[in-house]
């Protein structure tokens, strides 16, 4: 499950479910030679992290394989972080994982029309990915 896991953090990281985190300064905070004053409101875009070029290597390819070497990063928050890190993201993850796994062992895809992923401002498809599943044949001994 190691593998899948990997897919998984791949998925997440191109197609977050949170695409945004809101925030809200407790106190005056000096960045970069700006203030930026107690009470504002603040937006980390949590999809230009994921597809920024300097926190993982080619970030618009789709390989899994990144997170067998690399394992865990700063820059990946797709359940946000800190504190207020979704208490459920570990049962996410799982029911996510057995989900995939009934998935492909199960069920055999194809697409129903050409689409394509467009990452304005996170990653979606235009035609929303149309799909048809067909169960697999039973296997014979």
């Amino acid at each position: 499950m190691e593998f899948c896991q990997s897919v998984i953090n791949e998925t997440l990281r191109f197609g977050n479910i949170i695409p945004v985190l809101w925030r809200k300064t407790l106190s005056d905070v000096y960045f970069k030679g700006y203030t930026i004053p107690q009470g504002t409101a603040i937006m980390t875009h949590i999809a230009a992290m994921h597809l920024d070029p300097s926190a993982f290597e080619n970030p618009n390819n789709f390989y899994p394989w990144r997170w067998l070497a690399m394992g865990k990063s700063n820059n990946w928050m797709p359940f946000g972080g800190g504190v207020r890190h979704c208490c459920g993201s570990e049962i996410a993850r799982m029911e996510i994982a057995v989900f995939l796994r009934y998935l492909v062992l199960n069920y055999d895809w194809e697409l129903v029309e050409h689409d394509h992923p467009v990452a304005l401002p996170s990653v979606t498809f235009p035609k929303g990915l149309p799909i048809r599943i067909h169960p697999l044949e039973e296997k014979t001994p």
